[in-house]
């Protein structure tokens, strides 16, 4: 996207360059002016660099992290909450994505991990596979109590 932008203002610099260039001046001159900072090509391609390597970065550290499940505790405080719902404890759940996995051993971990909150309700919030169901035919067994 970054190089995009780059050729698209490089074609109408050329393009003014071609039609209000001055008889005797080089084709482009007035685009060149002087100074000590970085230029704008180099800028896009510097930022193009950063963006790609940070998606990069963030898609390594993914796959690198999908073991790491963390609980995080919440309380949540309301007025108008009938008293039958306290100390009511709630285990949210989301992006178990089974195509990533290859370690039954550690989706275990996580699902002891669950399972040792003594939840009185756990909910599901999503992503469940990548791509297909059949992602998740070798990991049924772990996920259905």
């Amino acid at each position: 996207m970054f190089f995009l932008v780059d050729d698209l203002r490089r074609g109408v610099q050329w393009i003014a360059g071609k039609l209000f260039s001055m008889a005797g001046s080089e084709v482009g001159e007035f685009s060149r002016a002087e100074n000590s900072g970085i230029t704008r090509s180099a800028f896009l391609t510097w930022m193009g660099i950063v963006a790609g390597g940070s998606l990069f970065g963030t898609f390594i550290n993914g796959l690198g992290n999908k073991y790491n499940y963390q609980v995080r505790r919440v309380k949540l405080a309301f007025d108008n909450l009938p008293h039958s719902f306290k100390d009511f404890k709630i285990v949210q759940i989301s992006d178990i994505h089974s195509g990533s996995f290859s370690n039954k051993a550690a989706v275990n971990r996580g699902v002891d991990k669950i399972l040792n909150e003594n939840p009185d309700l756990i909910l599901f919030t999503g992503d469940l596979v990548n791509n297909q169901s059949d992602e998740m035919e070798n990991y049924t067994d772990v996920f259905q109590d």
